[in-house]
């Protein structure tokens, strides 16, 4: 798995993948996807709400297996 940042201005996720997104300015990792308007939208809580401005993004990390 890619465990590094990936700048918004090199390359994008894919449509509505669910991804680690932040705004290196601000500094909050949240989960966000890019939605098909081309906005990016995090779960607020209680929805997903618009997230302005990502600058970077990166995979979301595998889940643990369960034995």
């Amino acid at each position: 798995m890619n465990s590094q940042w990936i700048p918004v201005s090199e390359r994008l996720p894919g449509l509505c993948e669910r991804v680690l997104v932040v705004n290196a300015g601000v500094g909050f990792v949240e989960v966000g996807f890019r939605h098909l308007t081309g906005e990016y939208h995090h779960w607020d809580g209680d929805d997903w709400a618009e997230l302005h401005q990502p600058s970077h993004w990166m995979p979301l990390p595998e889940p643990p297996e369960v034995e």
